[in-house]
């Protein structure tokens, strides 16, 4: 999916945030591969776990990173 400039800053914001409280709750932050349309989840340098984010709205990608926040 190609997002526009609107939806793309949205989901930056999204992960940005998201990433921040994840870092301090657990030790985790967030990265965006807009090449392949993934939210990359790493701890210690390393990436543990990938979502997709393709497709998604700035709301999907939340609700996406929330679904797979639950378990870690």
């Amino acid at each position: 999916m190609e997002w526009n400039d609107k939806e793309l800053c949205e989901i930056r914001l999204i992960i940005e945030h998201m990433s921040a409280s994840l870092n301090i709750a657990y030790g985790i932050t967030l990265l965006l591969d807009i090449t392949q349309e993934k939210v990359l989840f790493c701890r210690n340098g390393k990436t543990f776990k990938s979502i997709s984010i393709s497709g998604d709205n700035a709301r999907g990608v939340l609700c996406d990173i929330m679904e797979n926040s639950v378990n870690l």
